[in-house]
């Protein structure tokens, strides 16, 4: 595989959402002697986590990167928790009835994702 299919095939940076990431060499050692690979970012240098192969740490990087928004946005379920719509109701039954307020207050009752 060539250096551009391997950077083609990485993700966005998941921190600062460039393209400038690459495999490298990680401090981590291997069991099976030299050193784990990881995928690094140029940009704001960040590192991803290690595998003991170039492909397993690029999956991880990409699985990583697929669980982080852009700037702006957050992860919420497809349905609404209980408690979301709990938040929801109590503008319902207020009479204070204006969707971006009640969609900001189910946002912030969203459940936290913990990164792959």
């Amino acid at each position: 595989m060539s250096d551009i299919e391997k950077i083609a095939e990485i993700a966005l940076c998941p921190f600062c959402r460039d393209w400038g990431a690459e495999v490298a060499e990680s401090a981590v050692p291997s069991i099976h002697g030299g050193q784990k690979q990881a995928v690094y970012c140029n940009t704001c240098f960040c590192e991803g986590p290690t595998s003991e192969t170039e492909k397993g740490a690029v999956e991880a990087w990409n699985r990583r990167a697929a669980l982080t928004p852009p700037e702006g946005y957050v992860l919420v379920p497809v349905e609404p928790t209980e408690k979301m719509a709990a938040v929801a109701q109590q503008f319902v039954y207020s009479g204070f009835d204006w969707p971006k307020a009640v969609y900001r207050a189910m946002v912030a009752a969203r459940p936290e994702v913990s990164g792959g």
